[in-house]
């Protein structure tokens, strides 16, 4: 099973451009993981930047924001229908994958 420390670096582009888009004051903190350098790939694998991953360490109360405003765009992104569509399907992975963070985050800080 994966780190739920570890994070794609296409999950936390699509995380920042989420807040962004909302004016989320934690916006700030999703680019400060982007700009670290990401975590080591092992020496036979040879991915590109949009493989690499970073080791995020928030805090769980900024955790539990990230996750409020991500399930906020969720909601707002689908119609009056209900029916699902991939920008809330994007949306509802995102919270998941923040949420798992958050479990962690809980029993780590």
């Amino acid at each position: 099973m994966d780190d739920a420390r570890l994070f794609r670096r296409s999950e936390l582009e699509d995380t920042l451009a989420a807040l962004v888009r909302c004016h989320h004051p934690l916006s700030e903190v999703v680019a400060a993981v982007l700009a670290q350098r990401p975590v080591a790939k092992a020496p036979q694998y040879r991915g590109d930047s949009s493989t690499d991953r970073f080791n995020v360490n928030v805090g769980a109360g900024d955790a539990e924001a990230i996750v409020d405003a991500l399930f906020d765009l969720e909601a707002a992104s689908l119609p009056p229908t209900g029916e699902t569509n991939a920008v809330a399907i994007r949306y509802a992975q995102l919270v998941d994958l923040w949420n798992d963070y958050l479990a962690i985050a809980d029993t780590s800080h």
